[in-house]
């Protein structure tokens, strides 16, 4: 984390202690609100109001399901950051109250807002849904790890999310400090971005940034430790020359995979680009055939040895992709499983684990097609990741399925002798191998 950042959360830290040390002073003039019998926020709203965040109207009711201006936000963030009130610093804007202007130009000054023009803040706009990830993240110091991090979101209606705003999003649900609504699938969330954002559900927010504040802001610490050791192994080994890899499977239904393939043995070198494997193959629900396969990056062709026959047949498609995946030798894509794992050590390895929600890789296809496969068949991915620890090569990958159809259904990943891998030759007896042409595996 940039020392900026740390610096403006020791500020924060600081300033919220003075705030949450002198809440008694607003609870002597506290009157009980009328209208929160039915709030779902009915204690945190009673908790702002006695700490002097929130106030109702003058009829005695919070009113806690009309919708918030953007000015009136601003006091409540303010508020809830310990902030001085600054009028000068929002002397450029021409719609903001002046009740409010204080509280704006400390945002402004803050660098948590610039308004929406030159000369407008939106002051009377009600603060929507996605404005307030963004305020809320910048409160918290975390707009450049947001932007760093790249997260996905994995709400059902995340397209609709403004672009400015998706960033910002995704990082508050990873650490759970939004959470969304009940979507159309079983575990699925909406967000409803443009959403304006009524009274309770800010007071929801406010409270949960003024109390926990310093563990939200872990949570994103801890994203970036994650993202960093996953970066920082794709890299270490994805320079590798060479490596072997030996992955096995447990399932419930070979269907769910490609030809029920369910574990191989293969050797990879990067110069020239080949690949050596064995496996064995139902096709068809018949018993495993045992294979040999040899294939050469941008080959048209792939060689197999099947019950004592050499045969030649194009390049399959998914031999590409594995060359290509082999190229990244990525553990998985750290965008989308950083913010779910933890991480363990001992004297030579670190150990990475976390329980992914099957929802979070619905859109997204950059994660192993072996994964897609085990996922789609539902539940939750409890995912192991073992890495060396002086030169955080990958050294395991365990995956098991928990929950849904493919409960219990499992894939083991172990990578050895990198750089260390003899030449992969094509034996003689291949060159008489019979032209199957376009057969797949």
């Amino acid at each position: 984390m940039k020392l900026m950042n740390k610096m403006k959360h020791l500020l924060l830290s600081t300033t919220l202690v003075a705030t949450l040390a002198t809440p008694a002073m607003a609870a002597d003039t506290h009157t009980a609100l009328k209208d929160l019998t039915h709030s779902y926020a009915q204690t945190e709203i009673n908790a702002l109001v006695e700490a002097g965040i929130l106030n109702g109207y003058g009829d005695g009711n919070f009113r806690p399901a009309q919708q918030m201006t953007r000015q009136e936000f601003a006091k409540v963030l303010v508020l809830s950051m310990g902030l001085e009130p600054d009028a000068t610093a929002a002397a450029q804007f021409t719609d903001v109250a002046d009740w409010a202007r204080p509280y704006v130009g400390a945002l402004v000054k803050a660098g948590i807002t610039n308004g929406m023009s030159d000369t407008k803040f939106g002051a009377t706009h009600p603060v929507t849904r996605e404005q307030l990830a963004v305020f809320f993240v910048r409160a918290l110091g975390d707009e450049e790890a947001s932007l760093d991090l790249g997260l996905y979101g994995s709400f059902e209606d995340g397209a609709t999310v403004a672009d400015y705003a998706k960033p910002h999003v995704a990082l508050m649900q990873k650490i759970g400090f939004i959470k969304g609504g009940k979507g159309k699938t079983e575990n699925g969330f909406v967000f409803t971005p443009q959403g304006n954002a009524e009274r309770q559900a800010v007071a929801r927010l406010a409270y949960e940034f003024f109390q926990n504040h310093e563990a939200y802001q872990t949570k994103v610490a801890n994203i970036e430790e994650m993202k960093a050791l996953l970066d920082q192994s794709n890299a270490a080994t994805g320079a590798a020359t060479s490596m072997e890899m030996d992955m096995s499977m447990t399932v419930k239904n070979a269907e769910q995979l490609s030809n029920g393939l369910t574990n191989f043995h293969a050797a990879y070198t990067e110069d020239p680009r080949k690949m050596y494997i064995t496996t064995s193959v139902a096709m068809d629900a018949e018993t495993p055939i045992d294979m040999e396969i040899y294939a050469t990056a941008g080959d048209e062709s792939v060689y197999v040895l099947a019950e004592g026959q050499w045969i030649k047949m194009a390049m399959p498609v998914e031999f590409n992709e594995l060359f290509a995946q082999t190229e990244q030798t990525e553990i998985a894509n750290s965008n989308l499983i950083a913010p779910f794992l933890t991480k363990t050590e001992d004297e030579q390895t670190i150990t990475l684990t976390g329980l992914i929600p099957s929802g979070e890789f619905a859109e997204q296809s950059a994660v192993d097609a072996n994964v897609n496969a085990l996922v789609s068949a539902g539940g939750n991915l409890q995912y192991t990741a073992v890495l060396d620890k002086e030169t955080l090569l990958l050294q395991n990958v365990s995956i098991e399925i928990v929950g849904g159809a493919a409960d219990g259904q499992t894939m083991e990943i172990a990578y050895t002798n990198y750089n260390s891998v003899e030449p992969i030759e094509l034996p003689a007896e291949a060159q008489n191998a019979v032209d199957m042409g376009d057969m797949n595996l």
